[in-house]
């Protein structure tokens, strides 16, 4: 008997699966590592993510209010760089620089003034 469902699509089932569409994407040779960021998905938020090359396991990842448009791996740290913003369509421009510490798998804050 023949079901009436029918598979489409396995969600998570690709490489870059935390990321969604990727739009940039940026190497770490030496420690063997790909920051990857993807576009804007359902919730209004971009999202980058910290994979390792052998294996493309996922390591860290961040979602971000702005779009990302520029990645830098620290040379020594930990850390991974995070340039986002946008244009209102004028003059104005809004966004933020994040550090996402991949060797923890977060964020990393400035404790307040």
């Amino acid at each position: 008997m023949d079901s009436p469902l029918r598979v489409l699509h396995v969600l998570g089932h690709r490489s870059f699966a935390e990321i969604g569409q990727p739009v940039l994407a940026v190497p770490d040779e030496g420690r063997g590592l790909l920051a990857v960021a993807g576009e804007r998905g359902f919730a209004q938020t971009a999202t980058v993510a910290v994979y390792g090359t052998g294996n493309l396991a996922c390591r860290a990842v961040l979602r971000t209010r702005f779009p990302v448009h520029a990645l830098a791996f620290h040379p020594t740290a930990p850390l991974l760089a995070v340039g986002t913003g946008e244009y209102d369509g004028g003059y104005f421009f809004e966004g933020e620089l994040l550090l996402l510490d991949w060797g923890q798998g977060c964020p990393t804050r400035r404790p307040a003034p």
